[in-house]
């Protein structure tokens, strides 16, 4: 019976320590050995608080003792996020489950523990990603306002300063362009003191750092008070600064000057996050200057066109023996169609294609969000059920009643030649033989997104693709095409229009599938979005 215990402690899945009712070690696993860098022989008849930061010693001994008077079993739910430490000192974030064994004055207390380091890493990436997105949903929503300019420059600058993960002052300013001098006129500022208004109303290109940052069309980055600093005022106090070109296309719009403490750390994130901020601030005052001539409806197709149009794939990926293109041809200004490629770190490529119930601002602000999330989450997760998961409860909290979203997920293996996904009710997708038979239907595997939270989104059936197969992913526009006497296009002829261009191009299949709908329909332009993917393995 000794011997049967023994090989269940040495092959248990966690580390296990067996401690006594006086808190002392008495029983160490292999894994324990490992996780904390000690010989058992070191450990035995040791406290356990030698495995615990001296800060929580204290309370981690009286936890004990309390345990030690009420030995029920705790799952490891109930005891997440304890600090451990190893033999060398360092620390890790442990999970423990705690199990009383035997009874009377000879019980033991069994810790089963699990470094948890890892994944509490990754669930703060994730955490920070979606407060970055959620943030810039937010600042898009305020810019897309018909509101005056400089009202959203207030609000936006104002919002910033609000944000908590990013370490600033709330102080600041926005400087715009004056296209007639050549020179940064502030719009708006929080915070400043009344001599630096007064001398810092209207910057120079190339002076101080917010000139400077519109001459170099980069960040420009000061820790400290520094020989940068050429305009200085007697009210100024020690600090540091973040300045962000605002530019477009070649064109520079104006300047996000921002305070941080002195001494802050540049970090990358926080210019990731007030690079796409500036964007967004440029893509605002573009809508400024053409809406003065459109109406509100005009407006708001005019955005949503270019939110589309910055969701779609400047360039299809080159990934060596596989030939990829996709196109999406709106119904209206702008659809609710789209397509992405997602390249992983480790040289594979996750795949998108969705579909936004109607069409417009809305629809285009929604798959907007549906992609920003995505982009956030296939990096972090490889498991295409967790990222649809985490997507959806996302945007059922962005999602009115009325809309939903449809996606396939795709994630190809060029390697392995693995083509795995997961279908949030999209349309089925197909791969095909080099002979043109199906080889796969890739159905649907739950409901769209953006329903209803604590919905599972399973992964179908992974794929192996061979030489000359051709994998075929679309939205419901182009079997929907109807023609003069309400006849669907359908999946046979899809299929066969397929079939018949295979011979060409990635590109040059999708074509023929757009021309082959609209010739079906016989109308000019689609009744609704017509959005394909096509990839060919080689």
């Amino acid at each position: 019976m000794e011997r049967s215990f023994q090989d269940l402690v040495e092959y248990a899945p966690d580390a296990l320590i067996f401690i006594d009712q006086g808190g002392k070690i008495v029983l160490v696993s292999a894994l324990a050995e490992a996780l904390f860098g000690y010989p058992r022989a070191e450990l035995i008849g040791q406290p356990i608080e030698i495995l615990i930061p001296a800060n929580v010693c204290e309370t981690h001994a009286r936890l004990v003792q309390a345990y030690a008077g009420d030995p029920v079993p705790r799952p490891m739910e109930s005891r997440s996020g304890i600090p451990c430490m190893r033999r060398d000192g360092s620390e890790f974030t442990s999970e423990i489950s705690l199990s009383p064994v035997g009874a009377g004055e000879g019980m033991l207390i069994c810790a089963a523990i699990r470094d948890i380091t890892a994944r509490k890493r990754a669930e703060q990436e994730i955490e920070a990603s979606l407060l970055i997105q959620s943030a810039l949903n937010a600042i898009l929503r305020v810019s897309l306002e018909p509101i005056p300019l400089e009202e959203q420059l207030q609000r936006i600058l104002d919002h910033l300063f609000e944000i908590p993960w990013i370490s600033l002052h709330a102080k600041g300013s926005i400087f715009l362009l004056d296209n007639g001098s050549k020179n940064l006129k502030m719009v708006v500022q929080r915070g400043l003191p009344e001599d630096l208004l007064a001398g810092c109303r209207e910057v120079a290109l190339g002076t101080c750092l917010c000139g400077s940052a519109a001459t170099s069309e980069g960040i420009v980055f000061a820790d400290a008070i520094d020989h940068r600093h050429e305009l200085a005022y007697a009210s100024t106090l020690p600090h540091g600064h973040y300045c962000v070109p605002i530019a477009s296309k070649g064109r520079m719009y104006g300047v996000i000057n921002l305070y941080v403490n002195e001494g802050h750390v540049r970090k990358s994130d926080e210019e990731t996050f007030l690079s796409s901020v500036a964007r967004v601030l440029a893509g605002m005052i573009e809508r400024q200057e053409s809406d003065k001539a459109l109406k509100e409806n005009e407006f708001q197709l005019l955005a949503a066109k270019r939110i589309q149009e910055n969701l779609l794939p400047a360039q299809p990926p080159r990934i060596p023996g596989f030939d990829i293109a996709g196109a999406s041809y709106p119904a209206e200004a702008a659809g609710g169609d789209s397509f992405d490629y997602i390249p992983m770190p480790d040289g594979s490529l996750c795949v998108t294609i969705g579909d936004v119930t109607g069409h417009g601002f809305a629809s285009a602000l929604l798959m907007a969000s549906t992609q920003a999330y995505l982009r956030s989450l296939t990096p972090i997760y490889t498991d295409l059920s967790r990222i649809m998961t985490l997507a959806n409860s996302a945007l059922f909290r962005d999602t009115g009643e009325d809309r939903f979203v449809t996606l396939l997920l795709a994630h190809l293996n060029p390697l392995t030649r693995t083509f795995t996904y997961c279908s949030a009710g999209h349309p089925t997708g197909y791969v095909l033989h080099s002979r043109g038979e199906i080889k796969a239907a890739l159905e649907s595997t739950a409901m769209p997104l953006g329903l209803m939270t604590g919905h599972e989104f399973p992964a179908g059936m992974p794929v192996t693709l061979e030489s000359g197969d051709l994998v075929i992913l679309l939205t419901d526009g182009i079997l929907e095409a109807q023609s003069s006497d309400e006849v669907f296009f359908g999946i046979e002829r899809t299929l066969d229009v397929v079939r018949k261009s295979r011979t060409l191009s990635a590109a040059g299949i999708v074509e023929c599938l757009y021309r082959a709908a609209m010739e079906f329909s016989r109308a000019e332009k689609p009744g609704d979005d017509l959005t394909a993917v096509i990839i060919k393995v080689a």
